[in-house]
């Protein structure tokens, strides 16, 4: 069987982080319960009160640094639903932009994946949840880039 591409590999390991974020580990939220991260299906109305989804990753290429080389970018988009624990915009607010600070965090950490790419950014914007019709919470949204060299020729 051949190995996973490199950028399902990355997106795997930032799965993996996403899932250690807990408020054990030091975090504001805990993302580590089943049925908080989805991938590629959006937020299910049935889903709990806070959770992520990852949209559709998108890949491109640009030459690299010496001829026959390509950087290549993952850009993984995100959307996160928040609870807060008050009533007001700026509370939903406060809570969105802790679970943004607990991603970044959790991503930042190890921005090369465990070696397996060069660097990663991540992007994220709030919004009080009642703009999308998510009563009583706040919004995150963003996106993870995800860098490494490839030869050219090659798959990953």
């Amino acid at each position: 069987m051949p190995v996973a591409s490199r950028a399902r590999q990355a997106l795997e390991a930032v799965l993996v982080k996403l899932a250690g974020i807990t408020v054990g580990a030091g975090y504001h939220c805990t993302l580590s319960d089943p049925g908080q991260i989805f991938v590629g299906e959006g937020i299910p109305a049935s889903a709990g009160p806070l959770v992520v989804a990852i949209g559709d990753p998108r890949i491109a290429s640009e030459h690299g640094p010496q001829l026959g080389r390509y950087k290549r970018t993952l850009t993984v988009p995100f959307i996160g639903r928040v609870p807060a624990t008050g009533g007001t915009g700026a509370e939903r607010i406060y809570a969105a932009l802790d679970v943004a600070s607990d991603i970044k965090a959790a991503l930042e950490a190890d921005r090369t994946l465990g070696g397996l790419v060069l660097d990663l950014i991540v992007e994220a914007d709030t919004f009080v949840g009642a703009e999308v019709g998510w009563t009583g919470c706040g919004g995150v949204s963003g996106t993870i880039s995800v860098y490494w060299h490839a030869n050219s020729g090659a798959g990953s």
